[in-house]
């Protein structure tokens, strides 16, 4: 769902519409188009101003999965996969790559990513795949239980991911306990501007997760 154009179109009907109701519901409409402008403002926030990266000696890195186009790595998950690549010739931890398959593709994310890794010329004897999740809470979740399984510690996660997602990620990871930092490709402007909307509903659902599973 383009949450952009929703939120566009919520916007120019609740407009128009404000034009031919009483003045007491219009003042209700008014506000509530005033609440969702500082959603679009809050969201373009999280979008553009991403955390800046510290230096940190990660456990492990995670490259978080995003949807195939017909059984395929997009542009967006092949620049993710750059920062992996990156990763492996410059340290000597174990890389994961996470990513199931949500959408019912019949191949999982992480597998194409393997492949993707694989063509490229990777180590793959420090790679390994995360294949269950299907959204980023369980992206890290699930990482983080493969990493402890392969002996490894997982205090501190290196998140690879876009730029757009990276604040919601590390949100995500130190909700689990974890110290994170994260290290971002770029998105085309008019892919972070769509971002920005649909990560402030992303955003209510992640905090509204982290407090049911802290409860």
């Amino acid at each position: 769902m383009n949450y952009l154009y929703l939120t566009l179109a919520v916007l120019a009907v609740g407009l128009l519409l404000g034009c031919f109701l009483k003045k007491t519901v219009r003042r209700l409409l008014h506000t509530a188009l005033l609440l969702a402008l500082v959603m679009v403002a809050v969201g373009t926030a999280i979008v553009w101003s991403p955390p800046e990266n510290q230096p940190l000696d990660p456990d492990y890195a995670v490259v978080l999965g995003v949807g195939l186009e017909d059984g395929q790595a997009t542009e967006e998950l092949e620049r993710r996969l750059e920062l992996g690549l990156s990763y492996l010739q410059t340290s000597d931890g174990l890389l994961i790559l996470s990513g199931g398959d949500p959408d019912g593709d019949g191949i999982t994310e992480a597998q194409v990513m393997a492949q993707w890794m694989e063509d490229h010329g990777a180590d793959l004897s420090r790679v390994y795949q995360e294949d269950r999740s299907t959204d980023t809470r369980e992206n890290l979740l699930y990482a983080r239980t493969l990493a402890q399984s392969l002996g490894a510690e997982t205090d501190t996660v290196l998140i690879l991911t876009s730029d757009y997602h990276q604040t919601r990620a590390q949100y995500l990871a130190r909700a689990q306990g974890q110290e994170a930092v994260g290290l971002a490709c770029e998105t085309p402007p008019l892919q972070r501007l769509t971002a920005s909307v649909r990560e402030v509903y992303a955003f209510v659902k992640a905090w509204a997760e982290s407090r049911l599973s802290s409860s």
